[in-house]
């Protein structure tokens, strides 16, 4: 938080989780006598879909090194035109096995538009890739 000379208090979005309460306390100039007020913030974001990925092929050729996934938010006015702004996005890829047992590896952190090696995709079991995305107001 920040007080201004002003007398205006800044609260960053990044440090509400979901409420902050203060409480001020003041006095009338040439009195001893002291007020509080005390309020609550309620975080209020937009409405927001599930993020998804554009961007990749269904078939990825054996000379196509990277994968260039986009990550698309939308609200309830459309896509939201810099998703990194208000999310941040993990990018976890597993290599195909026939089993299917293979472990998830984070690949990139903190980013809508990653460069992911196709060196995780199995030339027979082929490959998977995830998005995870987190509110980068909420602090749980």
């Amino acid at each position: 938080m920040l007080l201004s000379a002003e007398g205006v208090l800044s609260v960053y979005r990044s440090k509400v989780a979901k409420v902050i309460t203060i409480r001020c306390r003041c006095r009338k100039k040439g009195t001893s006598v002291w007020t509080d007020r005390i309020f609550s913030i309620t975080r209020r974001i937009p409405f927001l879909k599930d993020p998804y990925f554009t961007a990749v092929p269904t078939n990825v050729s054996r000379q196509q090194y990277y994968l260039n996934p986009r990550a698309v938010v939308e609200d309830t006015s459309g896509i939201v035109p810099n998703p990194d702004r208000v999310l941040s996005f993990d990018w976890w890829t597993q290599r195909g096995t026939a089993d299917g047992g293979a472990a998830w590896e984070l690949h990139d952190e903190h980013t809508s538009a990653p460069t992911i090696p196709t060196n995780f995709i199995d030339p027979i079991y082929g490959g998977n890739l995830r998005l995870d995305w987190k509110d980068k107001g909420a602090t749980d």
